[in-house]
């Protein structure tokens, strides 16, 4: 009986260490102005980019969440009721950095202080 068993055993083992050495987690690579964007931002309400790529919103109730990159000069935010291609500034200012979002369609603009 434990003749018969081992062999099962170490297939299962093998088998299982292949499978998972096929997971690796691409890592993203952000440009310079991507790098300063990570992180907490307040305002009138609270967004968050991560080095993952992901995002959250504290304007809409429940928390909205999604995805984010600059592309073609534009902050792209992917909602997952739309996406939306921001006109956005980031400027240097005591105590860190300053973004303005101007809102596809809408010209609304927020105003972000860097926590």
């Amino acid at each position: 009986m434990k003749k018969s068993i081992l062999p099962i055993l170490l297939a299962l083992i093998i088998l299982s260490t292949l499978t998972l050495s096929g997971c690796t987690e691409e890592k993203r690579t952000f440009t310079e102005e991507e790098e300063k964007l990570i992180g907490t931002w307040k305002g009138t309400n609270v967004i968050a980019f991560f080095s993952d790529g992901t995002c959250h919103h504290d304007y809409d109730v429940p928390r909205k969440y999604g995805t984010w990159k600059i592309e073609e000069g534009k902050l792209v935010l992917n909602w997952i009721d739309r996406t939306l291609r921001n006109d956005y500034e980031l400027e240097e200012g005591e105590g860190g950095y300053l973004l303005t979002i101007t809102e596809e369609g809408t010209g609304i603009t927020g105003t972000y202080r860097q926590q």
